[in-house]
């Protein structure tokens, strides 16, 4: 406790007053509470009232009050009460309050705020909700992504370490307060293995956090790793066992990202997709996780490590692909039978999703029945597919399989089947075969795959197949040696689409006025792999100089039509890909299509100069320099031009400026194609917007689609309620995320692209995230302010952490501007509060303060030592001063920069709090008091409420409410406090000023100041005590001395037998030393005492 009130002699007289002025022993009058005293701690004068509150009549609430107050909707003139009871919100301008939203905690005190005509409520163990007057809902929207936490790397207690060891490492955290370092013994094989909470991956989360839908086969299995030089490695797999025993692995050295450098210290972001994972032992429960690890098999004589944080699994983004129909992806939902051994799948080298098929052996073959038939005629958007129209499969082959075939066989389901087939000869398959040494340089293990585009008609019939109806698909490898590699199968439009060079090895392009060229390496040199490229040309030029670059061809290639026999347009397009270190150098690019046998007498020519701003700017990027067949010039402009039907070769060339850097070019996929469609790779992904404009998150990325004059279809989105859903797209020629799309209908879950070019539609915005679960929050100006955050789903509590809302918006934060406050102490934050001009932040250690307008500025701290008892146990007096209960249950206040202790002579009561009930205790400042709802000792609910009041300066104890006080609210509608009970549904209100209602003083005991006179230096130490028993239980009554330090003092010992009247009087030894701090402690047993009067007096030996 603080110093002495005074340094004066001082006398106490108090009178107590029944709850019950009746001779009835056995209930209590309705509207009467037991005693006020007020004490003046400047003069030493106590005062003593008698008073009344309200009980309102029946419970105005269904069941306990966790939270209560008013607010006024927007556009609305009329107040609503709001309060939370079990599980449930209710809301209402008059009583009784009706029920608008179900789901919340069923036993947590909850704070309510008002904000913009909306009201917040703070579920502190599920997230935040709203209520706008009519309807309520759950603040932010759920991300796409959908996270369920599986092990989250912040301990390494239950981790083995035979052959290996499992350390705590600080050094590359992604998530949380740590991560975990495995380090695997020289050339052993390290399995760390750890038994986790039984996590069901079966499901995504429900609201709030998401739609509680089932997961897929699509879906991702995420964690981030950071490890030592791949050569340390054979191999690393990810483990996760279920409850019964069983187990899958997937291999994380076989991924792309893996293999793609081979360094170390680089942090991976590793998404595997369910379906990647392979067969340890037995079948995998995936709703029942009960164990994850890794095995680590090290290389000879070497000691790989890893460093793993935040394992988790996310739902994947849309699955995009060419308009089309699938026929097969070669994923686990598909059921494929053996034929002919030998049929395996494989996980790292595949197009697309999880896998791909893998045929091995002389003659293996496999099929696939179909139940419904698949029905060939049609696209996936009901679009006719005609005979023209094509089966696009994508293959590859390993270094044993130099000959041979695979056939293709569709059956339909008429009486005599009838078989449509078609032959691939492996040596058609021209990408690098698996396992071969060019295998080094192929860091995307879909560019072993080659796609195969044969029109239905080009299949081989034994009568006419109907492909409306078929049942059966049988792949099927002749009889030589090696492997065949299978993937992404599927019906799709005929391509208008003609390839005029490829920049492959194969060609023989002629190079003159060139310093040097040649093949470009795929190992680290730029190269069109959207459109099927493994290598392209690479071209240098000196400043000054022309250079050309020519291609012939024998026969002529017609670029009057496609192959499919479909005429061209002037609105198509044709031209290269041009990678340029920086286009400044150049003065002139002119590409040209030549008709009079390779002379460039006769040819079409587009010019594109410098001096006209023709040339974009470029800078060590692709440019994409295809223009529409009737942009380019013919030369002669009369005469006998042979037409596009007979180009004979094709130049390009390139006229640099007087730069001594001169320039380097690359140069893909010269191609022709439809001038109203995509073409290259793609990526999709989607965001949510509510009706309050705000977006989620992003979702995954969609596989990568190569697109060639084509639409794409999305599938795999995910459903929505009340929410828009986004497409956003990249790709092509450009780098920005554009809107592709909306998608107003909740239950669709497939869109269709059809925007011509990748430039057109509005930039991707700025994006946040879904506030996480706070434990306590506040508002300050616009923004809310979250602190103790915990991640959804069991995910992992930031206890130091602060977020900051996007201003007015209650469904977004910046996950930019989060920060932790006095992170390195290890106490947790209890409150945040918006006072004065800053944010304070209350921790069961310490207070601080931030500036929400000036966050480059760190968090000050006011003191390492004060903390707050619990996020309630703090009231805001309008005139700029705080007051809080700290942890070691002393009141103080706070002016923003001083911290005082209010001493009073009700303090004793705050020490009574039993630790495990301070959770419990409330404050809330109304009519210029400080109210402290608190329990007595023994207590389970708060029956006292300690006020002080800061103009008078006076403490007052309420005591005797028939149910507990577990919330207080000052109701701005009236000049009345509302009080809600944790037992029942009961509402209380009090200080009304009515004699009806409340607060009616009755009469007043007061003391004369007792600084009056400085020479009294002794006065009896006497007690008095009066009073008339109610029940006729015996027991006794005593009363001790109580103070915080203790020199020396008799108990003092009322032994009440059977009076029904008492009066009893005692003397009390003069202690050599009185206290700081002097009190009366009062325990009985003989059930409800009426005290009608208590008074005592103490003399003390004044000390100067």
């Amino acid at each position: 406790m603080s110093e002495p009130f005074s340094q004066q002699p001082v006398e106490w007289i108090t009178q107590a007053i029944t709850m019950n002025p009746s001779d009835d022993p056995t209930s209590l009058n309705e509207k009467e509470v037991v005693l006020i005293e007020n004490f003046t701690k400047e003069n030493g004068v106590f005062e003593v009232r008698q008073g009344k509150a309200v009980l309102n009549t029946g419970n105005l609430l269904p069941a306990a009050c966790l939270g209560l107050s008013t607010f006024d909707p927007l556009d609305s003139d009329t107040s609503q009460y709001v309060a939370v009871t079990n599980a449930k919100l209710y809301a209402g301008a008059t009583f009784p309050l009706t029920e608008k939203m179900t789901g919340l905690s069923a036993s947590t005190l909850m704070r309510l705020l008002p904000f913009n005509g909306k009201m917040l409520i703070n579920d502190p163990s599920q997230g935040t909700i709203w209520y706008d007057g009519t309807s309520a809902g759950w603040c932010g929207i759920p991300s796409p992504r959908e996270r369920k936490v599986i092990e989250s790397y912040e301990t390494v207690t239950g981790w083995s370490t035979t052959n290996g060891t499992a350390t705590i490492d600080d050094t590359t955290i992604i998530h949380g307060r740590h991560t975990v370092k495995f380090k695997a013994s020289s050339g052993a094989t390290y399995s760390p293995r750890r038994t986790i909470s039984a996590v069901d991956l079966s499901t995504f989360p429900a609201a709030p956090v998401g739609d509680g839908a089932t997961v897929t086969i699509k879906d991702y299995i995420r964690v981030q790793l950071t490890r030592s030089f791949k050569a340390d490695f054979t191999s690393l797999d990810l483990i996760l066992q279920s409850s019964t025993g069983n187990w899958s692995y997937a291999r994380v050295s076989d991924l792309k990202e893996w293999n793609n450098f081979d360094g170390a210290g680089l942090i991976f972001d590793i998404y595997i997709r369910k379906d990647q994972f392979q067969v340890g032992a037995g079948t995998l429960s995936w709703s029942g996780i009960t164990s994850t690890g890794f095995d680590i098999v090290a290389a000879t004589g070497k000691t790989p490590y890893i460093v793993v944080d935040w394992l988790r699994m996310e739902r994947s983004g849309p699955v995009a692909q060419e308009m089309g129909k699938r026929i097969a992806d070669f994923e686990s939902d598909e059921t494929w039978v053996e034929a002919v051994a030998t049929l395996s799948y494989e996980y790292k080298y595949k197009m697309s999703l999880s896998r791909a098929m893998k045929l091995s052996g002389s003659g293996a073959a496999a099929y696939r029945d179909y139940s419904p038939v698949l029905d060939l005629t049609k696209l996936e958007n009901g679009t006719d597919a005609d005979t023209i129209d094509a089966i696009e499969i994508y293959l590859a082959r390993d270094t044993t399989k130099t000959t041979g075939t695979l056939t293709i066989a569709f059956r339909d389901t008429a009486g005599a089947p009838v078989t449509a087939s078609y032959i691939i000869n492996a040596t058609d398959i021209l990408t690098p075969r698996i396992g071969g040494t060019p295998m080094a340089k192929i860091k995307d293990p879909a560019m072993v795959y080659q796609p195969f585009i044969i029109r239905k008609d080009a299949f081989t019939n034994n009568a006419t197949v109907n492909w409306a109806s078929i049942d059966r698909l049988t792949i099927t490898a002749s009889a030589t040696a090696g492997a065949y590699y299978i993937d992404s199968m599927r019906l799709v439009k005929h391509k208008d689409f003609k390839s005029i060079a490829t920049f492959e090895s194969t060609e023989s392009p002629t190079v003159t006025g060139a310093t040097r060229y040649g093949w470009a390496d795929p190992n680290k040199d730029p190269y069109r792999s959207d459109e099927g490229s493994t290598t392209s040309l690479y071209v240098k030029i000196g400043s000054s100089s022309e250079c050309t670059i020519d291609l012939a061809f024998s026969p002529d290639i017609d670029l009057s039509q496609y192959a499919s026999g479909a005429t061209t347009q002037d609105s198509d397009v044709i031209g290269p890909w041009i990678w340029i270190s920086d286009s400044k150098n150049i003065d002139e690019i002119a590409l040209y299509y030549d008709t009079s046998a390779g002379t460039f007498v006769d040819y079409y020519v587009k010019r594109l100069l410098r001096s006209s701003s023709q040339i974009p700017d470029v800078k060590k990027n692709w440019f994409k320099a295809r223009f529409e067949k009737r942009e380019h010039e013919q030369i002669p402009a009369t005469g006998a031009v042979g037409g596009w039907a007979n180009i004979d070769k094709v130049r390009i060339k390139i006229t640099t400026n007087k730069s001594h850097a001169g320039v380097e070019l690359y140069i893909d996929q010269w191609i022709m194609t439809r001038g109203v469609t995509l073409t290259g790779a793609f990526w999709y992904k989607i965001t949510y917007r509510n009706q309050r404009g705000a977006r989620s998150e992003d979702s995954n990325n969609s596989n990568r689609v190569e697109v060639r004059a084509a639409n794409v279809m999305l599938t795999n989105i995910p459903t929505s309620s009340g929410c828009l859903r986004e497409v956003w797209r990249v790709g092509g020629a450009s780098s920005d995320w554009r809107l592709a799309g909306i998608i107003g209908d909740d239950e669709a879950t497939q869109f269709e692209d059809f925007i011509t070019e990748e430039s057109l539609g509005e930039l991707l915005p700025p994006l946040y995230s879904q506030p996480m679960i706070c434990k306590t929050f506040c508002l300050h100006d616009n923004f809310i302010i979250r602190g103790n955050l915990t991640e959804f789903n069991g995910g992992y509590r930031h206890k130091t952490l602060i977020e900051m809302g996007i201003e007015e918006s209650i469904d977004e934060i910046d996950p930019m501007l989060s920060f932790d406050v006095g992170k390195e102490d290890g106490y947790e934050i209890l409150a945040v509060t918006s006072f004065l001009d800053r944010v304070f932040i209350f921790k069961e250690k310490g207070v601080w303060s931030f500036d929400p307008y000036n966050l480059d500025q760190r968090p000050i701290c006011h003191s390492r030592e004060l903390g707050i008892l619990n996020p309630f146990s703090y009231c805001i007096d309008p005139k700029g001063i705080l007051y809080f209960v700290t942890s070691d249950k002393d009141l103080y206040s706070f002016n923003g920069s001083t911290f005082s202790n209010e001493f009073n002579l009700m303090g004793h009561y705050l020490d009574l709090i039993p630790d495990t009930y301070i959770g419990k205790v409330v404050m809330e400042f109304h009519a210029a008091a400080v109210m402290i709802a608190l329990p007595q000792t023994g207590d389970t609910t708060n029956t006292l409420i300690l006020s002080y009041d800061t103009d008078g300066n006076q403490w007052s104890l309420i005591s005797g409410w028939p149910t507990s006080i577990f919330h207080l609210k000052s109701y701005s509608g009236a000049t009345s406090l509302i009080g809600g009970s944790e037992v029942d549904g009961t509402l209380f209100t009090y200080f009304s000023g009515d004699t009806d209602a409340g607060a009616v003083i009755v009469g007043v005991i007061r003391t004369a100041d007792r600084s009056a006179d400085p020479t009294i230096t002794k006065q009896p130490a006497t007690l008095y005590l009066t009073g008339r028993k109610l029940t006729t239980t015996d027991a006794a009554l005593k009363i001790e001395p109580y103070y915080d330090q203790v020199d020396s003092a008799d108990d003092i010992s009322f032994s009440i037998t059977s009076a029904t009247h008492f009066r009893e009087e005692s003397g009390c030894p003069s202690p050599t030393y009185w206290p700081t701090y002097v009190g009366w402690k009062l325990t009985t047993s003989l059930g409800r005492l009426a005290i009608a009067s208590l008074a005592y007096s103490v003399r003390e030996e004044l000390r100067r």
